[in-house]
């Protein structure tokens, strides 16, 4: 069935789509022979440069130093880390499922908005399909979402349900 196919034959069924968009602008710029993928390691390449930028976004909102040096520390470490700008000249799925965690987490510190749960959920399930070995950074940005100690319970359990609809819409409209 088209489910098992997208979903447990292949391991990442969003790289699959994400992957062609350069290689077609390689393969009209270059013809077929192009020279060592330079556009696409580019573009992949480009997802570890957003995710220090997200970093960055993400520190600058959740931090109480309004001059931005925590903000700075955070994007400081997120240069250090060789894991997170390891595969950065790659064609590797990690960067931009990393991306879409990274977006999902920005929503969730968003002011209030009916449609905020469902977008960071949505997000979490883009970066699932293009990385399903990142599943547990998109649990755990949907469970702090929803763990929010400050929020009433009824509101908690609104925000699960509408953060597990926008979870399954990509997974839905892949299959």
């Amino acid at each position: 069935s088209a489910a098992w196919y997208l979903l447990s034959k292949f391991g990442h069924p969003g790289f699959r789509w994400l992957a062609p968009l350069p290689a077609a602008v390689e393969r009209a710029r270059y013809g077929t022979t192009p020279p060592h993928a330079r556009v696409a390691a580019g573009f992949f390449a480009l997802f570890g440069v957003l995710n220090l930028y997200l970093v960055w976004r993400l520190a600058r909102k959740v931090s109480s130093d309004d001059s931005g040096g925590q903000a700075a520390l955070a994007l400081a470490f997120a240069c250090a880390s060789n894991a997170l700008l390891y595969f950065a000249r790659h064609c590797f799925p990690c960067d931009a499922a990393l991306t879409c965690f990274l977006l999902a987490a920005l929503v969730t510190v968003a002011p209030e908005g009916t449609q905020r749960a469902w977008l960071a959920g949505l997000w979490c399930g883009l970066g699932y399909l293009i990385y399903n070995g990142y599943w547990s950074v998109g649990a755990a940005v949907l469970l702090v979402f929803v763990a929010r100690p400050a929020v009433p319970l009824r509101a908690r359990l609104r925000g699960a349900a509408r953060a597990l609809l926008g979870l399954v819409t990509p997974v839905a409209v892949a299959l």
